[in-house]
């Protein structure tokens, strides 16, 4: 990775280990870098009213850093979740675009 690639995380974590270092510690490690992006996405899904987005808001976040077209980053998501109904497909877009407009 390039010293210059941006690091996009949440600020949600997940402890999913005995050794997870204190969040408080962890953050101020990020303060010491340039180019990160820290997200709320609890939050944030919350306001969107679906608990499930944060992964998808990071995609969004994450997509203004990568060389693919908008257009592109809803026909994948669109196939991604086909099977599960256009409903579900609106909601992962929604939390796309949500993120991306950060």
């Amino acid at each position: 990775m390039s010293k210059n690639a941006p690091i996009i995380s949440s600020t949600d974590t997940v402890k999913n280990m005995s050794t997870y270092p204190d969040e408080r510690e962890l953050l101020s490690q990020f303060d010491q870098l340039n180019n990160v992006v820290l997200v709320d996405t609890k939050r944030y899904s919350e306001e969107l009213k679906n608990k499930r987005a944060g992964n998808m808001i990071l995609l969004g976040v994450a997509s203004k850093h990568l060389p693919i077209t908008n257009e592109t980053w809803h026909e994948v998501i669109h196939e991604k979740f086909a099977a599960r109904g256009e409903a579900i497909i609106l909601k992962n877009i929604d939390a796309f675009e949500f993120g991306r407009n950060l």
